[in-house]
């Protein structure tokens, strides 16, 4: 039979997938390691691949794309109400390949390899200044106990760089190891 259609449950070592035909009849349904997860879908004729967005979907998709196949990630918030009985990972592959076949169903887009390096680094520089925004306030803070008040972190003059800043932590500092030495 024809697989016209096909669900991966992707996970860390084994993969299960459910294939349907054009009349929506089970073709596929079997398990798969990670080595041979490529060369298995290759060998079938281009079809239709749904997954769920997870981790590692962009890059499966990728793969899958340069086999010929036409790959769509959906949210997993989309596949659950296809989710038969208990949940387990051949049903997960089922309700993945029902959610993909229905008409007017939202997906998320893929992505090239350089477009999730630019948003890993957005993220890694959107996290280092909340860290840096919480460490300059924590400083302020220790600062007040020893009335030295220095800018709001808003204001220039609270930037690590700053001059007024550099100045109240050695204060801070010096005064501290007096204290403790």
């Amino acid at each position: 039979m024809k697989v016209t259609t096909l669900g991966i449950d992707v996970a860390k070592s084994i993969f299960q997938r459910h294939g349907v035909n054009e009349h929506g009849k089970v073709a596929l349904q079997k398990r798969v390691t990670r080595g041979k997860l490529v060369e298995t879908v290759g060998q079938l004729p281009p079809c239709l691949i749904g997954m769920e967005a997870c981790g590692s979907a962009q890059y499966w998709a990728r793969e899958f794309q340069k086999v010929g196949h036409t790959v769509k990630l959906i949210s997993p918030q989309f596949v659950k109400p296809y989710v038969k009985g208990n949940q387990n990972d051949s049903r997960d592959a089922e309700a993945i390949c029902e959610a993909v076949s229905r008409p007017h169903r939202r997906f998320v887009p893929l992505k090239t390899v350089d477009s999730q390096d630019i948003q890993a680094i957005h993220r890694m520089r959107s996290r280092l200044i909340k860290e840096r925004t919480a460490l300059v306030n924590q400083v302020r803070g220790l600062l007040l106990v020893d009335c030295r008040a220095i800018a709001s972190a808003q204001s220039h003059a609270a930037e690590p760089d700053s001059r007024d800043f550099q100045v109240a932590v050695s204060e801070f500092a010096l005064l501290h190891c007096h204290l403790l030495g």
